[in-house]
């Protein structure tokens, strides 16, 4: 059916003079996301003319949602069979964990995070990572981005265990909160 221009045209076609937004996110491994914001100039058979008023674009290396944690660990250099110092895990995702420690550590270095328990009841879990970002916190240290590596099948299912279960609890404080 066509669009008789002396009425609004249907919910969600795109037409000359609409305002639009396009989000474009690239599958690939480089994480470029890009956000352009603009108005409809032309509407071609295979393609928009669009009068661009802002375009951000960013690089996004997460690859998974972070779930908030601020729980205590301890953290040492892998193979190192020392006490380790103690840290605090900011969040954690099925890829990686985010943290602060007074220690000053370089990117690529891989690290050893154990003693931590996610949850009141929950496993106590050790794993492996490497850093992979790094940003000084004044006088609480470092913030580090770390990426989790050599994950065995059992500790993937553990940590997946406790990220789901700590969601859900998020999401039924929220409801009790809204329906008290």
């Amino acid at each position: 059916m066509a669009w008789n221009q002396s009425s609004p045209p249907p919910w969600g076609s795109i037409v000359p003079d609409r305002k639009l937004k396009l989000i474009i996110g690239n599958s690939g491994s480089n994480g470029q996301l890009t956000v352009v914001e603009g108005c409809v100039a032309r509407v071609m058979k295979d393609h928009l003319l669009v009068d661009v008023e802002t375009a951000i674009s960013k690089q996004e290396d997460r690859v998974s949602f972070r779930q908030p944690v601020m729980k205590s660990a301890v953290i040492r250099l892998s193979g190192d069979e020392g006490p380790g110092d103690t840290c605090t895990i900011v969040d954690i995702s099925a890829s990686g964990i985010g943290l602060i420690s007074r220690q000053a550590y370089e990117i690529g270095t891989k690290l050893e995070i154990k003693n931590l328990q996610l949850r009141d009841g929950g496993p106590i879990h050790s794993v492996f990572c490497e850093l992979r970002r790094s940003r000084e916190q004044s006088e609480k240290g470092y913030f580090y981005g770390c990426q989790f590596c050599d994950l065995t099948t059992d500790q993937e299912d553990a940590l997946y265990g406790d990220l789901f279960t700590m969601q859900a609890q998020e999401l039924r404080r929220r409801r009790e909160q809204t329906n008290f």
